[in-house]
């Protein structure tokens, strides 16, 4: 686990007015589950992060499987009843995915997101982000999810939000997509969109 200003953020607890700024080198074939979060690796049960800021210039991955890469939160995600609920908000990221490499054989896909990899039960609102992705090793089809903002969603919220993703990458190794690559169980998407002028590529749009 990797979080530039925290491991986790747990029960009850606020991460607020963070900023995070530098290059991050993960390598560790030891323990290939990944989880990369600008502001913490992992955001559990009724946390909040509100109004933090994120800005990589090169984020160099190895030794991908089951990975969660978000550009605020590696993994989002809660008990999914009201009292749990948690939030992100008010919050941008800037991350440039300068190489991602996976292992030889993937059991379960990487999910990548500007914002979050992976969002279990959280509520996003009023977010952007630009996720680049430069270069990808040992790749095979659909092993991967990317999009601008959330890379899988399970019965969360996204909200008021905005994205651009840039990709050098075949789109036939990547499901990419301009908001969230996969939504699923009763997820909420509202007003939230991508600019297709700047996101590549076209096949999206």
């Amino acid at each position: 686990y990797f979080g530039g200003i925290a491991y986790s953020s747990y029960e009850n607890s606020l991460v607020e007015n963070c900023r995070f700024e530098g290059n991050v080198v993960y390598s560790n074939s030891d323990k290939p589950f990944v989880n990369f979060g600008g502001i913490v690796a992992r955001a559990r049960y009724n946390s909040k992060i509100n109004n933090c800021q994120v800005k990589v210039d090169s984020l160099i991955l190895t030794y991908l499987q089951q990975s969660a890469v978000g550009g605020i939160a590696g993994i989002a995600t809660t008990l999914g009843d009201a009292e749990h609920k948690g939030f992100i908000s008010n919050s941008f990221a800037s991350v440039n995915i300068v190489s991602m490499e996976n292992m030889t054989y993937l059991t379960y896909p990487n999910r990548i997101g500007g914002i979050v990899g992976l969002n279990q039960y959280y509520d996003i609102e009023n977010v952007h982000a630009i996720i680049t992705l430069k270069k990808s090793l040992n790749s095979k089809k659909n092993e991967n999810q990317m999009a601008a903002l959330v890379g899988y969603m399970y019965r969360g919220s996204l909200k008021n939000s905005y994205g651009i993703i840039v990709s050098n990458v075949k789109d036939t190794l990547y499901k990419f997509a301009g908001i969230v690559s996969t939504a699923e169980s009763s997820s909420n998407l509202s007003n939230s969109y991508y600019d297709k002028d700047l996101s590549t590529p076209d096949t999206m749009h």
